[in-house]
């Protein structure tokens, strides 16, 4: 587990690096369709979700806190899961794969959720303090 998420962070700070490099190219391109579909998808991918991950699971703890309702929390929780379901179903359907993948639909809930918010949080704060790249 260490492994991958060295793995991660490392691939989430590039990102960033290259995203700040060609930050000025993307705003210029002469290519408006270009522009729109790398912004629409990279930076989407890079910066939108993992913060809205981040937003999402903090405001449901702070809920849980504040309200002391933990069904909240549960209810929200098997939502979560059963839209993370849906999207596996389709994709496995989608690539004619297997339907016992659907059993691994936790896992990857978890290693979402965990895991790579975790190592994206990690990596924008070492790239905000700009500190040295290790690859390693």
């Amino acid at each position: 587990m260490q492994t991958l998420i060295n793995q991660r962070y490392r691939w989430i700070r590039g990102h960033f690096q290259v995203s700040r490099l060609y930050l000025q190219t993307l705003r210029n391109a002469s290519s408006l369709k270009l522009s729109f579909w790398m912004w629409l998808t990279f930076l989407f991918d890079i910066y939108v979700m993992p913060l809205a991950n981040v937003t999402i699971f903090l405001t449901l703890l702070l809920g849980v806190v504040i309200s002391g309702n933990i069904g909240i929390f549960v209810a929200i929780s098997i939502t979560t899961y059963l839209i993370f379901a849906t999207i596996f179903a389709y994709s496995i359907v989608s690539q004619r794969a297997p339907f016992t993948l659907m059993a691994v639909t936790p896992i990857f809930i978890f290693y979402q959720t965990f895991v790579l918010t975790g190592a994206y949080v990690i990596a924008l704060m070492d790239e905000m303090r700009r500190i040295k790249m290790e690859w390693n």
